[in-house]
């Protein structure tokens, strides 16, 4: 198998089977400890998920990409290890501000913990990405995902527990990284040697940008989730969860395809050759919206049936706020993808001005609608942000190309 096309498999489904991580996940919960158990977790993770925005900080695009030698690996894993224990802080003390009865604040403490080995994970992934070793990144999410999906439905079925399944999975996950992920770095040209502590904090300000518009990236996403967490009842945020689920779909689509091509653009971008950039994305573009479009095809007529067959429930009156959020879901994959090459180019403080921007139409839109409408209106929302922040998106992505073209 050739080597590049060895890198996409890998990568797309050791992608793939993280996307749905909590897809799976919340089958489980779903299945073996009700709906109520599921609300929780489901507003559980989606709080984690946004909490690991500040773990990871400024992503693994930027790392990869990053064309100054300026900062060694040691420097990018010290950051990590200070952004960890900040959103692990975090998370305790959002959940106490926000009044959470214990069990309530355990899952979301015990999610934050087991997104930010993620978060461990992802700036050693930079380093082999970098050294061009994304079939074992691949490889590594794949071998994760499989044994943390076997061991969180054995530990929940044995234990009608979902803090102990959480826990088996963290452990999984940092076991995982000492005998795999960092036995692999061997063979590797690294700088782990030596860090300095003033780099280590320039980071924070460097990326800055870039976590501001991932994390409010991720609120946006799941704006709605937390209207219901106000509003409505643990039973309606289950079955939003559910249903916003296959949505995940989407935003695998663009870092499976964009990730590949991730060491192309930065060496386009060495070269200023603007020319063969556009060409690269007008490439993933086209070809995450014929993917995204066959998705939202599959989903009208096989979405609702096959969701009723994972969860045990009957979801049929809720097609249309699945549908609404699948439409919206291809905008989100897509504008996902833009920003990937925006980070490459180093443009963050133009998207940071549309994800805040889109973050006070998303607050105040999820909360009319969602109030008006129930889950037609979360759905609804949805799919207007989404689309909204696409459209802006693209006009940057595309503003910026020509004028680097002609400067």
């Amino acid at each position: 198998m050739k080597k590049g096309f060895k890198d996409i498999i890998w990568n797309a489904m050791g992608s793939t089977l993280n996307a749905v991580n909590s897809l799976i996940f919340l089958i489980v919960v779903t299945r073996i400890n009700g709906v109520k158990e599921a609300g929780i977790f489901t507003i559980g993770y989606a709080t984690a998920c946004l909490l690991y925005t500040i773990a990871v900080y400024y992503g693994r695009a930027f790392q990869v990409t990053d064309n100054t030698n300026e900062y060694s690996d040691k420097d990018y894993l010290v950051n990590r290890y200070i952004s960890i224990f900040i959103t692990i802080i975090i998370a305790l003390l959002a959940a106490i501000i926000l009044n959470y009865k214990f069990h309530k604040l355990l899952i979301l403490l015990l999610l934050t913990i087991f997104r930010a080995t993620d978060a461990l994970a992802e700036s050693l992934y930079a380093v082999l990405q970098r050294n061009d070793k994304l079939a074992i990144v691949g490889k590594s999410m794949t071998i994760k995902a499989i044994l943390c999906y076997i061991c969180f439905f054995i530990v929940d079925l044995m234990t009608n527990n979902v803090a102990m399944a959480i826990v088996a999975i963290i452990v999984i996950n940092l076991i995982l990284i000492v005998i795999y992920d960092k036995r692999q770095l061997k063979n590797c040209e690294t700088s782990f040697d030596t860090f300095d502590k003033h780099h280590v904090w320039r980071l924070f300000k460097d990326g800055a940008f870039i976590f501001i518009f991932t994390f409010l990236t991720i609120y946006l996403v799941n704006s709605p989730k937390y209207v219901i967490d106000l509003t409505l009842s643990e039973e309606s945020q289950t079955i939003y969860g559910i249903i916003a689920m296959p949505a995940t779909v989407m935003s695998l689509l663009s870092n499976f395809i964009c990730h590949p091509f991730l060491v192309k653009i930065k060496e386009v971008l060495a070269q200023k050759n603007y020319k063969s950039l556009t060409k690269i994305v007008l490439l993933l573009l086209a070809v995450t919206t014929l993917l995204g479009l066959f998705i939202i095809i599959v989903a009208f007529f096989l979405g609702i049936p096959v969701l009723n067959l994972l969860y045990g429930l009957e979801l049929e009156q809720y097609k249309w706020p699945f549908m609404l959020i699948m439409i919206g879901a291809l905008s989100y994959g897509l504008w996902q993808l833009i920003s990937q090459i925006l980070i490459a180019m180093r443009i963050t403080r133009s998207q940071t001005i549309i994800v805040v921007t889109s973050s006070i139409l998303a607050a105040v839109l999820s909360y009319i609608l969602i109030q008006k409408s129930a889950l037609i209106g979360a759905g609804l929302s949805y799919m207007i942000v989404m689309t909204f922040v696409f459209l802006l998106y693209s006009s940057l992505l595309g503003w910026t190309l020509v004028k680097r073209s002609k400067s």
